[in-house]
Order: structure tokens, then sequence, then C-alpha cells
């Protein structure tokens, strides 16, 4: 039998040594309480909860009771909110108007289920492929509830959605594009179902959400793309072109397979559904649109099986084991779906998929997931020097001597040591970039327009399009900023749900600890989440979790993620610059992703700022004193992450619980001091990448928001109570004069006449609020910050979920659509 390798080094788990014994960790898992802020919004006839703001409020109300001694100091601003939030919040009813503030209902009400004629699901099963997350999480439940204990067969083609290679699996065998095809003309067969879907009828065309492809961005040809996607206009540029179009068929096919390869290559996947061209690797540049079919592609001919899928709820974690010897089969060729469908037939023939009746049944059989460490009744987090240190080399020899015992490490035991093994065997200069992201011809237009992204930001496996061109309706989804902000938000606090059950201890980091020191939220325009671990956590981390699924609770949404630790785990420091990042957090239905670093003690020369902090009494090393660099970084106990990000241990600990996003999260001690070195301004600036702090909203406004409200008229009736702009008494003023006046209670309600900064008003206010009161605390310490923390608990998400919202957008522009 495989034996445990978890231990405890000064109060903290880490990875057992072999020698030792197994410990039975006896912490129970408790809770993470949720207040949910239920809206109300009705979509055709059917309506849904009231809107109820006055449990989470009263709740933290009594928190700031408890300490509103201490915020003497701002009592007039607590007046100006309270008087803010009775005149635009507290008489405010959706209900009055669900086609204007449906935005603001965050429940899933009518999306929880779906309710689907099993006699169609098998047909469109034997053309190609479906998706919808509620079948896929009520089919795995249901499996799982009949065979507790027992690993679960999984393939990719049930969790990502791979509907847009069903144009091309529908093609008879032999007209499929191969891969030199796909390759040199892959705008041109997109162009082909294009046209095809146009004159037919039929799901597997066409994704029905898809909105149109413009025309003059598919007629293009592809040398045509690649000269409008290259702006230089240097000879150098035009060289790499010529060669790009001049590339041997044999280079082109180095990531990809034809079908008939294939099928030779993998004789026991012959029976999957193959478009025609195969990825087993990431491509070279293409547009995003094409990217978008070679990552569907990856995912459904080579992609490997996670190790678990995580289920997180307030109640805990539930691990399931997947089967690493099944054949990667879909539900319906699985036999799942069959299963699911005996059991719960309705008596119209009608099969109704509700995964939280699932999970519930499955919390009652299956036990929750014991944490690394109970963080539900700490406030404080100190951080052992010990959490900093690694050596690998000590680690694989005692793997090593381990299995001369004769005893069996686990799966993931044996892949880790492996894996650390490989990590070894390279030098700095050697060890190839691990993470790719989305490489695509930039810069580019589409539909007329620049293409904002560069695809930097994706992963390229999980690639699903880019978030700004995916709008599916100008009038319901016009905001690229806002489908963002979903995704990122909800990914955020699914982190933070699933690391603070499991017990695993890591900190918000770079922007997104600036962002939350502004207004407890992540910035508007970010397109991505830092978080960092010291190394030895990363290294129980990526032992424990790596490569498993994580699902969100299924009370608040849809959303899946996947853990993929980096294999270079040994190598510290910056070494070919390839590597900075150690794994990342990956929301699997569209690629964005948390970057997780891990910090450690190096021989990395310690950043230049501590020089000018005399009391550390630093010497100036020279290049190649490895040896009293590390002596010097341990005495002064700071630490770099592999991109040379330095912190001394007093920045950091101890951890400080917070609340980002409106979860419970860890904050490092000395935060200020972090920021004021990566930020200069950071912490001071309020205007930054085409956007303006409001105070007494607690939100940053688009400046394009604001000139298009002044340009609209807007700002008229306040600008007639503004002294005289000049001597001819024009009383017009331009926007930057007006954002002079932001801090004042009339400008602020000029701003809440625009429904999206009402709707985030709305949302985040209560989240928002109690930030600004723990920021106030927290410059003065002392047990009213402590009593403070002790009251803090995790809210629901403040965004609708992204699978909710597209549903929402497609029924308001059915409906809309039908009455024209």
């Amino acid at each position: 039998m495989p034996r445990s390798m978890f231990g405890w080094k000064n109060g903290l788990p880490t990875i057992r040594r072999p020698r030792s014994k197994a410990l039975v960790v006896l912490c129970i898992l408790l809770a993470l309480i949720t207040i949910n802020v239920g809206m109300s919004v009705t979509i055709g006839t059917t309506e849904l909860p009231e809107i109820d703001l006055v449990k989470a409020r009263d709740y933290y109300k009594g928190m700031v009771d408890r300490i509103k001694d201490t915020l003497s100091s701002v009592n007039s601003g607590v007046a100006t909110e309270e008087t803010l939030r009775e005149k635009w919040l507290d008489k405010l009813n959706p209900k009055a108007d669900p086609e204007r503030f449906w935005q603001f209902d965050l429940d899933l009400g009518l999306h929880k289920s779906i309710t689907l004629d099993p006699a169609s699901l098998r047909e469109i099963y034997k053309k190609g492929f479906s998706y919808d997350p509620r079948v896929t999480y009520s089919v795995y439940l249901n499996r799982i509830n009949s065979n507790p204990g027992s690993p679960i067969s999984f393939s990719w083609g049930d969790w990502v959605d791979m509907t847009p290679l069903n144009p091309y699996v529908a093609m008879p065998e032999g007209s499929r594009p191969s891969c030199a095809e796909i390759s040199d003309n892959g705008v041109e067969w997109m162009k082909k179902v294009e046209d095809a879907a146009q004159t037919e009828n039929g799901a597997l065309t066409k994704r029905d959400a898809d909105a149109d492809a413009d025309a003059s961005f598919l007629n293009r040809s592809p040398r045509q793309l690649q000269a409008n996607s290259d702006t230089s206009g240097s000879k150098k540029a035009a060289r790499k072109k010529k060669l790009r179009s001049q590339l041997p068929v044999s280079k082109k096919q180095k990531f990809c397979y034809d079908d008939s390869e294939y099928r030779d290559k993998y004789p026991e996947r012959a029976h999957r559904k193959l478009p025609g061209f195969n990825f087993h690797h990431r491509s070279n540049k293409a547009t995003f649109l094409e990217k978008v079919l070679y990552a569907k592609s990856y995912m459904n001919a080579v992609a490997p099986v996670p190790k678990t899928i995580i289920f997180t709820s307030g109640e805990g974690l539930f691990e399931v084991e997947v089967d690493q010897q099944a054949e990667q089969a879909d539900m319906a060729e699985s036999g799942l779906l069959e299963d699911y469908v005996a059991k719960h037939t309705l008596p119209s023939g009608f099969v109704d998929f509700d995964p939280s009746l699932e999970f519930a049944e499955m919390s009652k059989i299956v036990q929750p997931l014991t944490p690394l460490r109970n963080l539900h009744s700490t406030t404080e987090i100190p951080l052992p020097e010990s959490l900093f240190k690694f050596n690998p080399n000590e680690m694989v020899a005692e793997y090593a001597e381990f299995a001369k015992t004769g005893m069996e490490l686990s799966s993931r035991e044996q892949t880790y040591y492996e894996s650390l093994q490989y990590s070894l065997s390279l030098t700095p200069k050697e060890i190839p970039k691990y993470f790719s992201e989305v490489n695509i011809h930039w810069p580019a237009t589409y539909r007329g327009h620049r293409v904002s992204e560069n695809g930097g930001h994706y992963d390229w496996r999980f690639f699903n399009g880019f978030i700004s061109e995916g709008s599916l309706d100008k009038q319901y989804d016009g905001n690229n900023e806002d489908r963002r902000r979903m995704i990122l938000h909800r990914m955020l606090k699914s982190w933070l749900a699933f690391t603070h059950e499991a017990g695993v201890v890591s900190w918000i980091a770079h922007g997104t600890l600036l962002a939350w020191y502004w207004d407890g939220f992540s910035f508007p325009w970010d397109d991505d989440i830092d978080v960092s671990m010291p190394i030895e956590e990363l290294n129980t981390f990526s032992l424990r979790f790596n490569q498993s699924v994580v699902v969100a609770d299924l009370d608040l949404g849809f959303g899946k993620y996947f853990i993929d630790c980096g294999t270079f785990i040994t190598h510290r420091i910056k070494g070919n610059g390839r590597n900075n990042i150690d794994a990342r957090f990956i929301d699997i239905d569209s690629g964005l992703f948390i970057d997780i670093t891990g910090l450690a003690l190096t021989s990395t020369p310690i950043s230049a700022r501590y020089f000018k902090r005399p009391e550390l009494h630093l010497d100036v090393q020279k290049e190649g004193q490895e040896d009293l660099q590390y002596t010097q970084n341990e005495k002064v106990q700071a630490y770099n992450c592999r991109n040379n990000h330095f912190y001394l241990h007093e920045e950091l600990s101890p951890l400080r619980l917070s609340m980002a996003d409106g979860s419970l999260a860890l904050i490092p001690n000395n935060y200020q001091s972090i920021l004021k070195a990566e930020y200069s301004r950071g912490l001071v600036s309020d205007k930054f990448n085409k956007h303006v702090y409001i105070p007494l909203l607690r939100l940053w406004i688009p400046l394009q928001t604001l000139t298009t409200m002044k340009q609209n008229g807007a700002f008229k009736e306040y600008e007639k109570t503004l002294p005289k702009a000049n001597q001819h008494g024009v009383k017009s003023q331009p926007l930057i004069h007006l954002l002079r006046d932001r801090s004042s209670v009339a400008f602020t309600e000029v701003l809440l006449g625009n429904d999206d900064i009402l709707r985030e008003y709305y949302l985040t206010h209560i989240a928002t609020e109690l930030h600004d009161r723990e920021m106030k605390l927290l410059k003065d310490g002392g047990q009213e910050l402590t009593e403070f923390a002790k009251g803090l608990k995790s809210l629901a998400p403040f965004r609708k979920d992204p699978f909710v919202f597209r549903q929402e957008v497609l029924a308001l522009k059915q409906q809309r659509d039908a009455s024209v």
C-alpha cells in the first residue's frame, strides 16, 4: 500500500520524510460561512428571490458599532455614506424594472438545473460534442454517489467546451482539414464553416452563442492577415513573414497529427471524435480564432487527465480520485450518462440535471478532505524561517532511501520524486519554459478595430477566445471589462475558498495586493491575479494538489479550475528568465489564470532598496560570490521569487487575515513597505490606466464612462452650481476640472445616475465599506483590529457567474428579437 509522506514541522505541515511514521491529522474542517447577497430580476415571466441586503449590512454594522470609538475621525464620512445609501440603495427595487436591472441579480435561480430530452442528447453525442456544466457535474456526481471511494473515469470532452470542433468532426472522413491545411488556410476553413452555418440549421455546425464572424476578417488570406498584423514595415519583419510562409510541411506538422497518423500512434484512441487535425503541442503563431480550434484539438487529442477532482463548499473540500488507467471516453461513450438517465428520468420522459442535489447527496457519503492546517480560528499566521528554505537534494536522497525499503510511493509521490530528479539534472540556463501562453500574430485587427490583447494572459490549452472580442450582443453584453471582471472575481474567490478550506498558506501579491489596498477588490483593468507562498508551502502544495481540477461551490456558480505546478521547483534563481512563475490556478472555461510564485532563501544578490537601511549592515557582493550572498540573505532574512522580487521576513510575517473581493484572504504584515517599493506612487495616485478613483463610492471609474456622461449632458445641472469657469461666464467645464471636486456628494450623485456605476456601488458597497473600516484600524493596530478580524466572514460573489451571464444574454437577446 502507498504510504503518506505528509508530516509537521514547526507547527506547520511539510512533506513527510520517508523514514517518518504517518501522523493522523485531527483537524475538523469548519464550514466557510457565506452571506448570500441575493437579488431579484425577472426574465420572461419567472421571478427570482427578493434582494436581501439587510442581513449582510446588519452583520457588519454590528462590527462597526463595536469599534466606532476608533472611527471618530471619520464620522462625517460615515454619515455621508449613510446618506448616499438611503437615497440611492435602500429604496432601489430591481423588480420594478427587470430589463434595466437584470445584472443586479446574482442568484443562480432558474439556471441551477436544466431539463433535457435524453434522446436528443444522445443524438448530439453521436455526431459530435455537447457541453453544459450542469450536465457534467450532475452526471459525474451521480457516478461518485453510486461508487463512493472508487476512482472515476474522466474525459476533457465533458469539462471543456469542445463544440467549436463539431463542424469539422461532422465532415465525412477524408473531407476534414489536415494539419497542414488548418495551419496554412485555417481562416479559409473557418469561412467555409461560417457559410455552412448560414444554410444549415443544426446545433453541431455552429455554436448558437457565437456572434457572426466579420466577413472582412474571415475573407482575408493568411498572408493578408499577417501583413495587416505587422505594422513595423521593416525589411526584417518582411523577411520573417516570407520565411513563415515558406515553412516546410514537416515543420508545420511538428505540433500536429492528421487523423490517420493520430490513430496509428494511439490505436487505443481510434474511437475518438476527430476533426482532421490533432494538436499535441502549442503551434506557431496564428490568429486568435484559429488558436481556439488548436486548443480544443489538443484537449481532445492528448491532454492528460487530472489526478483528482476537488469539489469546494462551505462544508469543506471533497476529493475524488480520477482513474488514470481508464480510456478517456466522454460521458455518452463511458456509460456515465446512461447511468444518470436511468435514475433520473421524469414521468414526462425528460431528465432533470441538478448538480446541487447531487452534491448534497455526495456530501453525506464522502468524507471531507482533512486540511493541511486549520485556518478557521486564527487572525494571524506566523511564518517560520524554515518555510523559506528548501533542500531538494536532501529530499531526493530520502525518497531514494525510502524506495530501498521496498515500500511503495503513492502515485503523486512517485511523480513528484521523478520531477525533482529531472529538475536537478538541468542547469538554470537549460531549463525550458514550462508554462505557455497564447501566441498570435499581433498587432492585429478584427471587426474593423485593433485587437487589444496579445494572448499573454491566457493559458494556450484552455483558450476560448479573447474576452475583449467575445461580446454576444451589443445591448446586453457590450462591456468587455465586465466580462473579464466576472471571470477574475469568481476565480479569485474560488482560489481563496479552496486554500482556506485546504489549509494552504498563500497571500495576495503585486498588483492584486495594490488593488486590495484601495477598495478590497481587484482593479477593473486587471488581466490576471498574483499570489505568493513560501517555498516549503509550494513544495507541499505541488505534491498534494498538482494536476487537480477544482470545482467552485455549486450553490454559487459553475466555475472550474485546473492546478498546474511547474516541473522546475528546485531552481530558485532567475536563471534564463523563462520560469518566473511556479504554478498556476487556471480557469478552464477561458484560460485566464492566477500566477503563483514561491519565495525562498537564495544566493541572488539582495534588492538595492535594502541598502538604504543601515541597520541591516549589508555588504555589496560581487558576482560569483554565491555562498557569501546566501549567507547575507540568510542573516537579514531576505527571500525572493524567481523574478527577483525581495521581501524581508518582517515584511511578510505574521500574515494578517483580511478580505479580498469579499472573501477571507491573507495579506503581508507590512504591506505598505512592500507596495511602496514595488509601486512608487501606487498608494497615492488615484488616476491610473484610464480610470479615476471616486472616494465616496470607493470605485475606480473608467474615464471613458465619465467622458460619455459629460458629452450626454449628465453634468449639466451640476455645472450650474459651480463658480463661473472664466471671465466670459461659461459654466460648462472640461472633465478634468470637474474631477477636482470628485469627493463631493453632489458630484458623486451625478455618477450614480449612470446604471453601470449604480450597479457597481449597489453590489460592492458593503464589502468596500468594510474594507474602509479595516484600513483605518490597520493604521492603529491593537485589540480593536483583532476583534474586527475575528468577525470577518466571506461574502457570496459580487459578480454574475460567467456561464449564467451567457445564458441570460442569449435569453434576453432572443426575447428582444422575437418582439421585433
